[in-house]
């Protein structure tokens, strides 16, 4: 297989630094990378080589491209933080770009914001003035916003499909209601198998130290408690108001085996390997849990929302998000009863600038505000790298991305059941080249 694309290239010309982007989710990652690559290009036009790879490609990557930077979505994971440290001590630096910006809780907050090793941080790009001003004290900091938020707004949301097109895929009606879901029970999927696994990764990460997280195995078992009465609730909606069209969007670290075969025993359409923002296109009411990330998400797209109160202790953002910003539902009369309501109601953003603001930081724009960041850093650091790369290196850098595309080309899901989410290099690089072509 021949692919014709950016990272085909050879060494470049007058570059004085080389960038390495890691996406670990290409639904949730790669358009955003790809327009950070295209700024940073824009911002240091002749000085950067930016490449963007699959976190699971890091090691490889870093002995051959050697960069000069490298972005992770965090730095709790102990076996790729010694590639960091590799990284430093070969005079490179590391900058903290979180795909998940926003901790749902107080305690999560905590975790996020300090239990990693500060040292290996040389900047971290917060998507908030909230949640920077927790940091380590010694991190240097900026406040960015979330690159995935600049979807929403031009010259971005060229991108984003139509709602006639969204709904031709999934063959919905688009004269009919159309309530979207997005699932946010991870850690389901562990109750009933790889609990072992879950416990050990727990561990390495710290999440164990996360209050209400202390015991892994009851907090799945938990877990898959909610998920069913989850389901419960759209089983009931899906028989009271068959008028409704339902399209339900699985979490990323889902396994889709819990949804293939329940979607088709209630007419619901899945949504697996697409974009949070398609989803929102055909939204008319938006459900999730009340404190999963796509209910902010969704009132940036301009949806109304309804979120389900299953029994848990909300505090931090997510508490915030449920103070008369989304109407809640903590039964399955209550979610039916929010949904028809949300129907007849008209979309009033002035209510939720405030949370935005607090919680998911300054937008549009973010990917410009990183590539200023980085730009700024290299320019007070000068980091060095070992080596300079030569065309034997970046024919194997490339040979070794071409062999994970083909590898990875039909969307699958993984030992987990996580469904698409490998990121390979057709995929980053034909954002890349839609986001050039925008300006």
């Amino acid at each position: 297989m021949v692919v014709c694309c950016d990272e085909a290239e050879g060494p470049r010309n007058k570059v004085k630094y080389r960038i390495l982007l890691l996406a670990d989710h290409a639904q949730r990652d790669t358009p955003g990378l790809a327009s950070l690559r295209v700024q940073l290009e824009r911002t240091l036009p002749e000085a950067v080589d930016v490449r963007i790879c699959d976190i699971h490609l890091f090691s490889a990557m870093v002995e051959l491209f050697h960069p000069h930077i490298v972005c992770v979505n965090h730095l709790h994971d102990t076996d790729r933080n010694r590639i960091v440290d590799k990284i430093q001590r070969r005079g490179g630096l590391c900058v903290v770009l979180p795909s998940e910006g926003r901790p749902n809780s107080d305690s999560q907050l905590e975790w996020t914001t300090q239990a990693w090793s500060p040292e290996l941080c040389d900047l971290y790009c917060s998507w908030s003035e909230t949640v920077a001003s927790v940091l380590y004290p010694t991190v240097r900091r900026a406040v960015t916003g979330g690159l995935r938020f600049d979807m929403y707004f031009p010259p971005l949301n060229a991108l984003i499909k139509s709602k006639e097109e969204v709904c031709s895929i999934y063959g919905l009606d688009p004269k009919r209601p159309i309530i979207t879901i997005a699932s946010s029970f991870p850690n389901a999927k562990f109750s009933e198998a790889n609990t072992e696994f879950l416990v050990s990764d727990w561990k390495k990460l710290k999440v164990d130290t996360v209050k209400g997280r202390e015991d892994p195995v009851a907090f799945v078992k938990e877990d898959k408690k909610r998920f069913d009465q989850f389901q419960a609730w759209l089983l009931i909606l899906s028989r009271e108001r068959p008028e409704y069209q339902l399209l339900v969007k699985p979490h990323p670290a889902e396994s889709v085996a819990d949804w293939n075969a329940f979607c088709d025993g209630i007419g619901a359409k899945l949504m697996l390997s697409d974009f949070i923002f398609n989803l929102f296109a055909v939204s008319d009411v938006h459900v999730a849990r009340a404190d999963c990330l796509t209910l902010p998400e969704a009132w940036i797209a301009g949806k109304r929302t309804v979120g389900t109160m299953l029994g848990e202790e909300l505090t931090g953002a997510g508490l915030d998000a449920t103070q008369g910003y989304t109407a809640l539902a903590r039964n399955s009369e209550a979610f039916i009863r929010a949904i028809d309501c949300d129907l007849k109601s008209g979309f009033e953003p002035e209510l939720r600038d405030t949370y935005i603001q607090k919680w998911l930081g300054p937008m549009p724009g973010s990917a410009k505000r990183v590539a200023e960041a980085i730009g700024s850093l290299l320019e007070e650091r000068k980091p060095v790298a070992w080596k300079e790369p030569g065309m034997i290196e970046y024919a194997t850098l490339h040979k070794l991305l071409e062999e994970h595309s083909r590898n990875n080309a039909v969307p699958k899901a993984d030992w987990l059941g996580q469904y698409a989410k490998t990121v390979t290099l057709e995929h980053s690089d034909w954002w890349v080249r839609a986001i050039r072509a925008l300006s």
